[in-house]
């Protein structure tokens, strides 16, 4: 899924909310056609299609729909009520996440962070392990990097190597300097990276001396 390696990749470089703005529509659409092709997959079971398209209306109306809403969390929350799928659920808790950040709830985009990070839909799953490393990084390093040990992610997983990243700024907070720089490297040996991850974990890497 592209667009939701374009949304993390956005998400290094703006803040939450300006990203989320940025790609909204396109996730949203691009959730539509998810279920399109997962109904289409199983059409053997009438129910699966008939709730991928209840989901996907639900989901549209609230995110597009109600986006200037006053009270949008509880928009959020009632268009929860009404979804039936898992990846339907999954989807509307990480925007209501994202809205409680947004208000300053902090707490509770905590504990809905803390819910995602073991998410059944990988993209969301990911997408949110790396959001909690990142609000931990900004309030208590211990904690980021007592969280970015245990993180249990695939060696795949898109969001992996921002993770780390995280982990090694960290470190290196605490001033645990050979261990930032090793885990730097360790990044910059994924032949994966896009070239703009690369150069700022180069030039973390060089900072440290």
């Amino acid at each position: 899924m592209d667009i939701l390696k374009e949304i993390d990749s956005t998400l290094h470089y703006e803040n939450i909310e300006n990203a989320w703005k940025k790609h909204k529509y396109t996730f949203v659409l691009t959730l539509v056609a998810i279920f399109g092709s997962v109904a289409g997959y199983q059409a053997y079971t009438g129910s699966v299609e008939a709730k991928s398209k209840n989901d996907s209306a639900v989901i549209y109306n609230v995110i597009i729909g109600k986006a200037d809403s006053a009270n949008y969390i509880k928009d959020v929350e009632t268009a929860l009520e009404k979804v039936q799928t898992t990846n339907g659920e999954e989807m509307l808790k990480f925007e209501l996440a994202k809205t409680y950040l947004v208000e300053g709830k902090n707490d509770k985009y905590e504990k809905a962070l803390i819910e995602l990070t073991s998410a059944n839909t990988k993209a969301i799953k990911n997408i949110a392990t790396y959001m909690l490393a990142e609000f931990y990084l900004d309030s208590d390093v211990e904690k980021a990097l007592e969280f970015t040990k245990q993180v249990k992610l695939a060696n795949n997983a898109f969001t992996l190597p921002f993770v780390q990243e995280i982990e090694a700024m960290a470190l290196a907070k605490q001033g645990k300097t050979i261990e930032a720089k090793t885990l730097y490297t360790k990044i910059l040996a994924n032949k994966n990276l896009a070239d703009s991850f690369k150069q700022r974990v180069e030039i973390k890497l060089n900072q440290l001396g």
